[in-house]
Parts: structure tokens; C-alpha cells; sequence
């Protein structure tokens, strides 16, 4: 079950990143967040106390965390930040990351990843300033909680546009079957870049061609920059 990311050559290392999906969605490529540069030293999962065990993927976890206080996020971040780098740290669904914790990885040669379910509360509360790119699962269902909550998000991303404007482009995204990316890394847009993403796998062949995706986005060239 993952995607393969298309239209974006950034490299994914040493950066916070939020993948929002919806129950069955297809989580990116995780090789993308692993290669480019040397080797990752150590992998910690980050989990809630009581949490389902992973099913997308499997790492040779390094360290293991089940977060249910203040106390457990300050023995993670302890380990994290003596532990040897670069590291890969994975968050799952079933805790909510705190704004803090996300500024004290700054400079640690981490790369962050989580993975969650927006919901209506979720997606006014997460800290998206903190985090360097935002990855939307396509969107099957447009009229949805998960649709009304995504949108509740990519609207905090992109403050400058209209509702009805982003509504459009979810919408198109929708009919192509493919996935929001929004990044700052190596953009000299201070305010980021967005791409899209194809899902891969026979199951999910695209229902337009990658050349009328790529017209489509430049039609909307004008919301999305």
C-alpha cells in the first residue's frame, strides 16, 4: 500500500513531514524519505500507549516509544537528540505531535515523519507552521470528513486563496486520482511549492494521463502560486 511520487524531486531527508490520509489510502514511497544522503544510523517509532502494532510498513525500530504524558515526549526527544545521526523518526496516528517538540528537532539531522487522520478538530489544531511539507492522500469521497478536514488544512496552507478556489483544485485532483504535496524544503518560495503525487499499483491507474495532470495544474497556476 504506498504511492509513488511524481513532479517532486526534492529530497525528503532531514525534514518534517505530515502525510494526511484517509482509511485505505496509500501512504507515499518510504524509501523517498530514506535515501538521499548517508545511511540512517537509528529508527524510533513514536506510538500511543495501546496502539495498534504498524501494518504499512515494517523498520528495525532502534527505540520504541508509547507516548502518554509530558514525561514520555522528554525521554523520546532525550534519546533522539543523543542518539546517532542521521536518524528516522516515525509518528503514527494515534498521537498528536506538540508544537514544542517539532521546534526541538531543528538542526538534528532527523528526519520526521507522521502519519495521521485529519478531523475536524485536528485540522485546526495541528502545528503546520512547524512542519516542512504536507502530503494529501487523494481524495475519493469529495464531500467527506476527511475531504471538509483536508480542506480545513490546505486552506491554513494556502492563506492567500480563496475556499472556493482550493475547492476547485481538490476537486480536479479527485477526477486524476492523485494527492497534494505542499513543501518548503529547498524552495525559494518562502511561502513553499506545491506538487501532486500518482498512486501506483494496477488498482489505481490514474483516470486522466500525466501529461493532462500537468495541464491541469498549470491551469491553475494562478491559485496555487
Amino acid at each position: 500500500m504506498h504511492v509513488q511520487i511524481e513532479g517532486l524531486s526534492t529530497n525528503l531527508r532531514n525534514g518534517k513531514h505530515l502525510i494526511l490520509r484517509a482509511p485505505g489510502s496509500k501512504l507515499p514511497v518510504l524509501a523517498d524519505f530514506l535515501t538521499g544522503g548517508e545511511p540512517i544510523q537509528k529508527f524510533v517509532l513514536l506510538t500511543g500507549k495501546g496502539a495498534e502494532p504498524l501494518s504499512q510498513f515494517w523498520l528495525p525500530w532502534s527505540a520504541t516509544f508509547q507516548i502518554s504524558d509530558q514525561r514520555d515526549w522528554n525521554m523520546a526527544l532525550t534519546y533522539i537528540t543523543n542518539a546517532g545521526k542521521p536518524l528516522f523518526c516515525f509518528a503514527d496516528q494515534s498521537i498528536q505531535i506538540p508544537e514544542a517538540f517539532l521546534r526541538r528537532l531543528a538542526g538534528l539531522n532527523v528526519t520526521f515523519l507522521h502519519v495521521t487522520a485529519p478531523t475536524a478538530s485536528l485540522a485546526t489544531s495541528l502545528a503546520l507552521p512547524q512542519y516542512d511539507s504536507v502530503f494529501i492522500a487523494p481524495i475519493d469521497d469529495i464531500g467527506s470528513t476527511f475531504y471538509e478536514s483536508a480542506l480545513t488544512i490546505v486552506q491554513r496552507v494556502f492563506t492567500r486563496h480563496r475556499e472556493y478556489e482550493m475547492k476547485d483544485v481538490l476537486k480536479e485532483l479527485n477526477v486524476a486520482n492523485a494527492g497534494l504535496v505542499w513543501t518548503r524544503l529547498q524552495e525559494s518560495d518562502p511561502g513553499g511549492a506545491v506538487y501532486w503525487y500518482e498512486p501506483g499499483g494496477t488498482a489505481h491507474k490514474l483516470m486522466i494521463s500525466q501529461k493532462q495532470i500537468g495541464a491541469m495544474l498549470r491551469a491553475f497556476g494562478d491559485v496555487l502560486t
